[in-house]
């Protein structure tokens, strides 16, 4: 019976845990984003820029995220900023900071993982390594592609929060 409680307990529970019940204003987030996200969206995004200067992205299979005058432009937000900081990139964390500072609110976090150990390593085959760098550096431009695409809808929506707080 009382595993049952929990688990219903933590059914109740767990939308509020990944939801963010911010109370800014419109108009407190067009000066938040005026005053401080601004900038640090566009400094990130010229240095995506640079860094993708001379590669294309590939086609990725999830919708990017979007914001239009219908939808809900705080929890919009808040969901791309969560997004970007899952990306766990060096990159975005003073935007994602700053974002979720100007929310009032947190990202979930996921439980970490214990990493695995090896008693001993064997070397690798030059071939193998250059393979495996590959991978890697492929991984990371589909990661910098992500974090473009969601800069991309982070301003479109923070110009709605903007158009918005004008009309009211």
């Amino acid at each position: 019976m009382p595993l049952l409680c929990t688990t219903v307990l933590s059914l109740l529970l767990l939308p509020l845990a990944f939801s963010c019940d911010s109370q800014k204003t419109l108009q407190e987030l067009k000066f938040d984003y005026i005053t401080a996200v601004i900038t640090e969206i566009s400094s990130l995004t010229e240095i995506i820029a640079n860094l993708l200067r001379n590669s294309t992205c590939p086609k990725l299979k999830h919708k990017p995220p979007h914001c239009t005058s219908s939808t809900d432009e705080v929890r919009s937000i808040y969901n791309m900023t969560c997004r970007m900081w899952n990306l766990n990139s060096t990159l975005t964390k003073r935007l994602v900071d700053t974002v979720l500072y100007s929310l009032e609110c947190h990202c979930p976090t996921n439980p970490t993982e214990e990493p695995k150990s090896r008693t001993t390593k064997v070397p690798r085959r030059p071939a193998r390594l250059a393979m495996k760098r590959k991978r890697e550096l492929k991984k990371e431009m589909k990661k910098l592609c992500k974090i473009e695409l969601i800069l991309n809808s982070m301003t479109t929506c923070y110009n709605v929060v903007v158009t918005k707080s004008q009309t009211t």
